[in-house]
């Protein structure tokens, strides 16, 4: 078993410009603990790009949001100690190597909804996801974890609950219950139901064209991803979303526009549902319509019902040669050194361009506060 460790990080205040190391606000952890000796200074640095300094091959996960940390520990004290003094830290405790479905992950600011996604494909798991609101996004770098106890710690980080049924996993807001009856609910088991933004009345009609008019309320919307017919626990989670009624448009008129929601594909059934100014419409095929896994061409039109990528969240170190800061082009990219850190005998740097992500440095000559390229280029610590 590893543990590691979820940060939270506070915020400090300074001028712009060149910061003198010594001037930065003093902490003084513990000199008893475990890891390497390590001392650090850094000027207003985000905490996910922090531990991407201090932990360079993680393992981390944490809420990414405005909080920024500026101080200075001159004196070796172990990493633990100093991560510690960065912001307030608990453990999580994540099976290691050799599970079924472990997972290594790299992210930066990555929506918890795509991770979900990465998540239960890696299980093979359906997902019904239907928060009230958007979580806050996390940074995370883990090797070798359990998908399935990773998934289950950053919904609760983030405050959301994750109820497992067999193999669905469906997240709600904490507290939430889901009816029994409708959670037993099957059909077709070749069946596989696609949701995208989909409000609880449009499911409603795709799964029952016949059944009672569902809710569309303004601010609600789910995303589902179910096989072999499992429709009970989508059911049971649109009955919990109250709000005004569908306004249902005529059925099998081919909508000149509109969004696609959804998709019901299956041996026996296979239909569409759309939203558009006169409201929910659910489509059946046609002669010359076609409704597939995933998209559905009526006529000569195709419309996907994703797009080709799902996840904008880059990776947590997209810049593969750390000596970038040090070559000839380094100018142009308006470099400001952020921190430096030395853990045991090895230095490190963080920079940050005009725009684009963090470098994390080491092929330089790198002290408190300071970095001397080979080549010439110099940077001091520099608040932004």
């Amino acid at each position: 078993m590893k543990a590691f460790a979820l940060v939270a990080a506070f915020c400090t205040t300074a001028l712009a410009g060149p910061v003198e190391p010594d001037s930065l606000r003093l902490l003084n952890p513990k000199l008893t603990g475990k890891g390497a000796p390590t001392t650090l200074h850094a000027t207003k640095l985000a905490i996910d790009h922090l531990l991407r300094l201090l932990l360079p091959d993680g393992p981390f996960l944490l809420i990414s949001d405005a909080a920024t940390f500026e101080g200075r520990i001159p004196q070796p004290v172990p990493l633990e100690n100093a991560i510690g003094a960065i912001g307030a830290t608990n453990k999580l405790v994540v099976p290691s190597a050799g599970s079924a479905a472990t997972i290594d992950v790299d992210f930066y600011q990555a929506p918890v909804k795509d991770l979900m996604r990465l998540f239960s494909d890696t299980v093979r798991a359906d997902l019904i996801w239907a928060p009230s609101k958007v979580p806050p996004a996390v940074s995370l770098r883990l090797k070798r974890v359990d998908a399935r106890t990773t998934a289950r710690a950053m919904i609760k980080l983030v405050g959301l609950e994750l109820i497992e049924k067999g193999s669905t996993w469906i997240v709600v807001d904490k507290g939430t219950t889901l009816d029994p009856k409708l959670m037993v609910r099957t059909t077709d088991a070749n069946t596989r139901l696609s949701i995208r933004a989909g409000k609880p009345g449009e499911i409603a009609q795709l799964i029952d064209p016949q059944g009672p008019v569902g809710t569309c309320p303004i601010d609600r919307t789910m995303d589902v991803s179910v096989r072999g017919g499992r429709i009970g626990p989508v059911l049971a989670v649109a009955a919990t979303i109250t709000g005004p009624a569908c306004s249902i448009a005529p059925r099998d008129t081919a909508p000149k526009t509109g969004t696609l929601v959804g998709i019901l594909y299956g041996t026996k059934e296979r239909r569409a549902v759309f939203r558009h100014a006169k409201g929910t419409q659910v489509v059946t095929p046609g002669k010359d319509d076609v409704i597939g896994e995933g998209y559905v061409k009526l006529g000569a039109d195709d419309i996907a019902l994703y797009p080709t990528t799902l996840s904008t969240a880059p990776p947590m170190s997209p810049v593969a040669e750390d000596t970038t800061p040090c070559g000839a082009d380094a100018a142009k990219r308006g470099y400001t050194l952020r921190a430096t850190a030395k853990l045991g005998s090895a230095w490190r740097a963080m920079l940050m361009p005009k725009d684009g992500p963090p470098v994390l440095l080491t092929k330089a000559t790198i002290t408190a506060g300071r970095v001397v390229c080979e080549k010439g280029a110099t940077y001091q610590l520099t608040a932004p």
